[in-house]
């Protein structure tokens, strides 16, 4: 893994981030991202943020993204083989509802259960 090649792009895309762009995506907070004391660093003032967030994030336990799963304003979706198709077109849509461009409610994503190998999604 080189994190400083990591750092390197993903710090730049925090300060755009902070300049107000108006969306971010992560994809994906697993080992590599988790290693990069930087980047952790980092996350709590991009959560803080005020655009919409979208991060896949393992499923695995570990203290950062156990917490970002655990705040109260964050939505976790599950992500499978049954609902992978759907999820860019229901992201999108709730990209634009939070961001004032689209004025009819998000599409309902279905609960699945907890599936091995599966990733989450993450809204914010």
């Amino acid at each position: 893994m080189d994190v400083a090649a990591f750092e390197q792009v993903a710090l730049l895309a925090f300060e755009e981030a902070q300049q107000g762009r108006a969306v971010i995506v992560i994809d994906e907070l697993a080992q590599m991202e988790l290693a990069s004391t930087a980047f952790v660093a980092a996350l709590d003032e991009l959560f803080e943020l005020p655009v919409p967030l979208l991060a896949t994030v393992h499923q695995r336990s570990h203290p950062v993204t156990d917490w970002i799963k655990g705040r109260p304003d964050v939505e976790v979706i599950e992500v499978m083989e049954t609902n992978r198709d759907e999820l860019p077109k229901e992201s999108t849509n709730r990209m634009r509802v939070r961001m004032g461009l689209y004025w009819g409610g998000p599409p309902a994503i279905q609960s699945h259960p907890r599936r091995e190998g599966s990733s989450r999604g993450v809204w914010h």
